[in-house]
């Protein structure tokens, strides 16, 4: 229980079961979590007499998800002789690191008349 201006916080959250589907295997992948949240984790065995004790419980913080540049800004095209174009733009407001690289995507487009 916190205590959060005063009033009492009660933070609620259910257990998950991942059930193995063999007797010898000890491990399993939990996918789907949120980057950067913190989680807890126990293991319980099962026998033909039951229920055995629970494990201790261990808490784990994912890793905080990856963060990439925000797009380029200000793209810009301009011709510059009949078979040439000039290609500018400014860097990402957001680089979240060096920018190492930029790839520079264009397709030409073929016009057909018909008749």
């Amino acid at each position: 229980m916190a205590d959060y201006n005063g009033n009492s916080v009660c933070y609620i959250s259910r257990e998950r079961v991942v059930n193995t589907t063999g007797s010898r295997l000890e491990e399993v992948n939990i996918a789907g979590l949120t980057p950067g949240r913190t989680y807890y984790f126990r293991v319980v065995a099962y026998s033909a007499q039951g229920r055995g004790m629970s494990s201790d419980l261990l808490e784990v913080t994912t890793k905080p998800e990856v963060h990439v540049p925000s797009p380029p800004l200000k793209l810009r095209v301009t011709p510059s002789s009949p078979t040439s174009l000039l290609v500018q733009w400014s860097p990402p407001e957001q680089s979240n690191g060096d920018i190492l690289h930029y790839n520079m995507f264009y397709m030409e487009v073929s016009v057909v008349k018909s008749s």
